[in-house]
């Protein structure tokens, strides 16, 4: 069966990864670790395109169900005010602020859905909108701050900056690598059978 081409090709790949993937762990990785210094220069170097996009946070309550529609309307009607009765309605956690009932993290447009994207991004302080989700479910938002886009600090942008470290070190680390090798192993490439065998295969495409 090892002569199969497909038994073959499977056989010289499994493999072949795990000789690929045990090699960038033992040999290259360990080459790849980050000083701060180091992050340090890198950020310098790409400050300028490093830029945290425009964020706002928001009040925001969840009205999930007729029961919790129906206390938001009222609410509304009456000129109180729903946010500050949270714990009468359903908190949304995935945008909520550590520790907050109400007030959600920092948030950028690329994070909210649109069509309510443009619709909160482009409010003014202060102000709320009903966002529609589904059949029985409401989220109401008021914005209360705005973070304008900026140039990110070097804390900011640890996870951009790692990612460059990483994409520049590993291409330098192979490139040794790749260099010390071939020091030691001598490669001799047939060119006078290359170029037959190139010639060949340009003959047979042109009969063709």
């Amino acid at each position: 069966m090892d002569t199969l081409p497909d038994v073959v090709s499977y056989m010289d790949q499994r493999f072949g990864n795990h000789v690929l993937d045990f090699y960038y762990s033992e040999i290259i990785e360990p080459r790849l670790i980050p000083t701060e210094e180091k992050l340090l220069e890198v950020y310098e170097a790409h400050r300028d395109s490093l830029i945290v996009p425009e964020g706002r946070i928001f009040n925001t309550v969840c009205a999930a169900g007729e029961e919790q529609l129906d206390l938001l309307e009222q609410l509304l009607e009456s000129g109180d005010d729903p946010f500050s009765m949270t714990d009468q309605f359903t908190p949304v956690t995935s945008i909520l602020a550590p520790g907050e009932s109400s007030i959600t993290r920092v948030m950028t447009a690329a994070e909210i859905p649109p069509p309510w994207d443009d619709m909160l991004f482009s409010s003014e302080m202060h102000l709320a909108f009903d966002c529609s989700i589904g059949v029985d479910r409401v989220t109401r938002f008021e914005l209360t701050e705005i973070i304008p886009e900026h140039i990110a600090t070097f804390y900011e942008s640890q996870d951009q900056v790692l990612s460059i470290f990483l994409a520049m070190e590993e291409e330098e680390v192979i490139s040794v690598l790749v260099d010390s090798l071939s020091s030691v192993y001598h490669i001799d490439i047939d060119w006078e059978f290359v170029d037959r065998f190139i010639s060949a295969d340009s003959s047979s495409t042109d009969q063709l």
